[in-house]
């Protein structure tokens, strides 16, 4: 069964203990997944986005697009601070998960503390407790 929270929590720590090292690629990419898990794990709260317990296909994608999928509507409505992050233009739209393959050096470091910052603020909205540190 999916578990988003826990992949959210446990993406983000593997994130930044991968940016210690600095292993800006892979960190970022781990930034980005804990993001999309964060808000699939807000999804899954609510009984009209699961599909035979799984979370429906409309949300079955990664970061770089699902941000611009989600409605405030689609969000339950005690995640009170999570709608006006999403609101803010995509902070993802230079993350893309084929990125994995690329070379080394391809993200910025402005671009890794953009989907880190965000990835926190997600994290800390879906309310995923035990992982926040840092």
């Amino acid at each position: 069964m999916e578990n988003f929270a826990d992949a959210a929590g446990r993406h983000w720590v593997d994130g930044l203990v991968l940016e210690s090292e600095a292993r800006t690629e892979n960190a970022d990419q781990l930034f980005g997944i804990a993001a999309e898990c964060a808000i699939k794990a807000a999804l899954m709260m609510s009984a009209t986005h699961i599909t035979a317990g799984t979370l429906s296909k409309t949300y079955r994608t990664h970061i770089d697009e699902l941000w611009d999928r989600i409605s405030a509507n689609a969000l339950p409505k005690h995640l009170r601070s999570l709608p006006p992050l999403l609101r803010m233009e995509n902070p993802y739209t230079d993350w893309s998960i084929e990125q994995r393959y690329g070379d080394s050096g391809v993200v910025s470091a402005e671009a890794l503390e953009r989907h880190k910052s965000m990835a926190k603020r997600l994290i800390s909205a879906v309310g995923i407790v035990g992982h926040r540190s840092k």
